[in-house]
């Protein structure tokens, strides 16, 4: 059973909304019968009209909180997949925030809006990817043109450099 956690992180989004969906089911099918009950007691005496009605309004309460709940679970889910941005004013302003709310300094604002580690040039990436047998030799000319191009290096762009790096 050690592998249920992962299982249940997994799917918590799927299993949310399949409860969510089950239960505003269950609270529709709950208030219809409960308003047909209503109906049918009309004509009877307010003591037993409350009798019919109560256990049908009860069970509505209840499934209405479990709804909220269900929703709310549903957000929580959808937003803990969403990709924030991440950028250093972002977190600057979330550190402001968490220096002086409580609320935001528990909810760790400022780590998750830092931007992550650096990122590789592009031009290492491809000649690791070379090294490593994932490019053919055409291939790696090929995307080295296109980075060269493309501006992402063009203080390399001299045919010396180029040839530098074809024979890595």
């Amino acid at each position: 059973m050690s592998g249920s956690p992962g299982w249940f992180r997994r799917h918590s989004l799927g299993l949310t909304f399949l409860a969510l969906v089950v239960v505003s089911v269950s609270l529709l099918g709950v208030v219809g019968l409960g308003a047909l009950v209503a109906l049918a007691s009309l004509g009877q005496p307010l003591g037993a009209f409350a009798a019919a009605v109560f256990p049908w309004a009860a069970g509505a309460v209840v499934l209405t909180v479990l709804t909220v709940v269900f929703s709310l679970l549903f957000v929580w889910s959808l937003a803990r997949r969403a990709r924030l941005p991440r950028s250093e004013r972002l977190r600057a302003v979330a550190a402001k925030a968490e220096a002086k709310n409580d609320w935001a300094a528990a909810l760790n604002l400022s780590s998750r809006f830092a931007p992550r580690g650096p990122k590789e040039d592009p031009v290492e990436t491809l000649k690791r990817r070379y090294a490593s047998g994932e490019l053919t030799e055409a291939e790696f000319e090929r995307r080295l043109e296109r980075i060269m191009d493309d501006g992402g290096r063009r203080e390399r762009s001299d045919e010396r450099e180029r040839e530098r790096l074809r024979n890595y």
